[in-house]
This record gives C-alpha cells, structure tokens and sequence, in this order.
C-alpha cells in the first residue's frame, strides 16, 4: 500500500512537471514569433499575448502546486537544455508569410492539446481537482486555437 501511494505521487509529479515543461516549449515559441505576427496583425498579437500570459499562469500553477508535494519542479535551466518542443522560430518562417505562421501555430496548438489529452488517461492517480485543472487548461488551449483558426480565414 505504502509503495502504491509513493508510485502514485512520483507518477502525478512527473505528470506535473510535464505539464510545466509543455507551457514553457509553449512560451518559449511563441516568444519567438510574437515580433513577426505583432506587426501584420495587431488583433492576433492580443490574442497571443493573452495566451502566453495564460500558459505563464500554467506554468505557476503547476509550480506551485508541485512545491505544495514537498517536490522541486523542473528548473529553468532544465526546462531550457529539454526545450525543443515547439519549433516556432520566425527564421524558419518568412515574416511576411502570415497564413504559414498562423498555420504552423495551429499545427503546434493542435500538439499540445494532444500532450494533455496523453495526459488524462492517467487520471487514476489524478485528484479531482488536477483532472479538472488539466481540463480548464486544455479548454484554454482550444480557445485559442478556435482564435488561430479564425484569423486563417482572414489570412
């Protein structure tokens, strides 16, 4: 039993700090391109900004919540030698070329929800209140998506 609880608990922390590690990819990239959409469409900056200040909110809240456990989450200097996650550099991608940029943030949008859906399916060791954290979080992430997926039709 004693060893369940301790499984359980190393299993939620990791399921955690992944959650930490899939915000801060999420920041990191869009950091990146905030520049080139900021100047071709001023609505899609808000948007974006309002969606990283969210995900900056995530990445506290999962923190946090993993400090409470009596655990360290992942670090900065960890979360930035395992980054990699979203490849949202404007090198790669023409400035000028919004329907790509928007399409891109899509395809990487439409990514991460798939790591919170890979992350439901353990709700066995999820307390409620986690699921339902993850849940508002994904919706979140939905939202915005809905935004980007708006904003390529007026590309």
């Amino acid at each position: 039993m004693h060893h369940d609880i301790i499984r359980n608990n190393n299993a939620l922390f990791n399921t955690l700090n992944e959650l930490v590690r899939i915000n801060y990819d999420r920041v990191l990239g869009y950091e990146k391109i905030s520049g080139a959409l900021s100047d071709i469409r001023p609505e899609l900056k808000i948007a974006l900004k309002q969606s990283l200040d969210i995900s900056r909110g995530f990445i506290t809240y999962w923190q946090q919540t993993i400090r409470a456990m009596g655990h360290e989450p992942l670090s900065s200097a960890v979360l930035n030698s395992r980054s990699g996650g979203l490849d949202l550099s404007a090198a790669r991608y023409p400035e000028k070329d919004i329907a790509k940029l928007i399409r891109m943030c899509s395809e990487k949008e439409q990514e991460v929800i798939a790591a919170y859906d890979d992350v439901l399916p353990n709700a066995i060791y999820l307390p409620n209140h986690i699921a339902d954290e993850i849940s508002r979080q994904k919706q979140k992430i939905q939202d915005f998506l809905k935004t980007l997926k708006t904003h390529s039709i007026i590309a």
